[in-house]
């Protein structure tokens, strides 16, 4: 069978979320033509999304054995291997193609760029990481449309529109289904991790990001300026469901929606599924943001690609957050602090099983041993019991981000 076939199978089943599928015919595709380097990568990331990270970390060491210039190998096995030493062999590889990167394509530059910020930051060489990181941006916001104002312009009409007045005129209507768990906040504040914990109990499905939400929105409409809102609201909340239980098994208790971004429809999503719980996670502020800018999200995170902006953007999303707590009930909505999630994980846990109503498992301490698909920036790290290096790194950085911390405070 040519490998085409296999890669093509492979792609295929992954669209279509059989993974460990798609996994055995990637590896059959790199049997049967062991030099083509997009398979080997296919390979790595399936491998990664179903937390076999020494196979993924193999299987994109080959990819650059045999296409060393292209720069997104080097990021994506930068984000599986730990750098310990200054002599690390893929470390020394990547500075010795700097010179050489002057010459390649944009976006190859800019993931050599987010790669060596990775490995110095292993290092603790935090001002060579982040003189990598603010290139590597530059170059990715320089070739990503982002119109600031129109996007905080919504964020306005979210708070200005759901009111308690509001509130109180539309309730009751939308669907009383209570299967959806949404987990909101900043991309990076912990959402993957609490998804993993809550996974663990049995008969929750963790969906991972789903647009079904935003789609639904977008399916309904402009939000109708007289007559009925019940039957806008109706629709809105049988649109969503619809589009979920074509996904999940019949046997599913709940499933979780973990689409951070969803924090800015929180109101809505009570409206049109009054009976969902919403969890809210929080993080340091320069912490969430250092960790996004040192990101190359293959999601659409246009602001977190310059520090200002960011800085702006997270100012512009504390304040929408602070507004959903005081207006939604505290049985809609609950935050959770990651500091105090690593911190102690079994009271935050219960907490939360409390909250959605559920019988406590003790696999909810052992997540990192969930089998799922992960595939979002954290697929590696949620594989690993949980750590505290990441709370506070940001004071390494205070010296380098003086646009971030002017923005966070409003300056």
């Amino acid at each position: 069978v040519p490998w085409e076939i296999y890669n093509n199978f492979g792609n295929a089943l992954k669209g279509a979320g059989c993974h460990d599928e798609a996994l055995e015919q990637f590896r059959e595709a790199v049997q049967a033509c062991p030099k083509a380097d997009k398979v080997w990568m296919n390979l790595g990331n399936t491998a990664l999304e179903l937390g076999l990270t020494d196979e993924a970390a193999r299987a994109y060491v080959r990819a650059i054995d045999l296409s060393p210039h292209d720069g997104s190998y080097h990021r994506s096995l930068s984000v599986v291997h730990a750098y310990r030493s200054p002599e690390d062999p893929h470390l020394t590889m990547m500075e010795e193609f700097l010179p050489l990167a002057e010459a390649w394509t944009p976006d190859n530059r800019m993931h050599l760029d987010f790669a060596l910020g990775k490995a110095y930051d292993d290092l603790g060489r935090y001002q060579a990481a982040m003189t990598r990181l603010i290139r590597g941006n530059a170059l990715k916001r320089a070739a990503t449309p982002y119109d600031e104002a129109k996007v905080l312009s919504v964020f306005d009409a979210m708070e200005q529109t759901v009111t308690p007045a509001f509130l109180a005129e539309h309730r009751g209507n939308g669907t009383p289904s209570a299967l959806p768990i949404f987990i909101v906040g900043m991309p990076r504040s912990g959402t993957t991790l609490v998804e993993q914990i809550l996974a663990s109990i049995p008969g929750i499905i963790g969906m991972g990001e789903l647009m079904a939400f935003q789609d639904s929105l977008t399916k309904a409409g402009p939000f109708p300026s007289t007559g009925s809102s019940k039957q806008w609201f109706d629709g809105l909340g049988n649109s969503y469901i619809t589009k979920i239980l074509g996904t999940v098994s019949p046997q599913s208790v709940r499933i979780i929606d973990k689409m951070p971004s969803n924090f800015l429809y929180a109101g809505l999503i009570h409206m049109a599924l009054a009976n969902a719980k919403i969890i809210h996670l929080t993080r340091d502020p320069v912490d969430t943001c250092l960790s996004c800018f040192s990101r190359l999200f293959s999601g659409d995170q246009p602001f977190s690609y310059d520090l200002a902006e960011l800085g702006r953007y997270w100012r512009r999303y504390a304040q929408l957050t602070a507004h959903w707590r005081a207006v939604l009930p505290d049985t809609a909505w609950v935050d959770v602090s990651y500091e105090a999630l690593v911190a102690d994980l079994e009271t935050n846990a219960r907490r939360l099983v409390a909250f959605l109503g559920l019988e406590w498992t003790d696999d909810c301490l052992a997540f990192h041993k969930t089998k799922r698909t992960v595939k979002t920036a954290s697929a590696a790290q949620v594989r690993q019991p949980l750590y505290k290096s990441s709370v506070g790194k940001n004071h390494q950085y205070t010296p380098y981000i003086g646009p971030l911390l002017a923005a966070l405070e409003g300056r």
